[in-house]
């Protein structure tokens, strides 16, 4: 599912959605992969003197990334998951392989530069 004026974060949990209902089990993997990447890239550094001990936690506050800085975040996945897939291959690994090259092909849908 491609929704290109959609942000990045929007579309990925929208097509999460549809692979879950098709019950696409590596799709929904990598696609929660890559949410939990760019969800952790977001995360900002707590300070502990401002969490209340008792009672309720405030929402800690979120470091929004450019749509560039999620891409380049998503390349650096597929990048590492391509040079596992060489180490895999290279201890003929097959079946490990072949669950990377598949979630190489849902990062391809993403990164249209070759990265993947």
């Amino acid at each position: 599912m491609n929704h290109s004026t959609w942000p990045l974060m929007e579309q990925l949990k929208a097509d999460l959605l549809a692979a879950m209902k098709a019950r696409e089990n590596v799709r929904v993997m990598t696609l929660r992969t890559m949410i939990s990447a760019l969800d952790n890239a977001s995360a900002v550094e707590v300070d502990t003197s401002f969490v209340p001990m008792e009672g309720r936690t405030p929402d800690v506050p979120r470091r929004e990334l450019s749509e560039d800085e999620q891409f380049e975040l998503l390349r650096g996945e597929a990048i590492q998951r391509r040079h596992a897939l060489q180490q895999y291959e290279d201890l003929g690994k097959v079946s490990e392989a072949a669950r990377l090259r598949a979630e190489l092909e849902v990062f391809a849908e993403y990164l249209d530069d070759g990265a993947s």
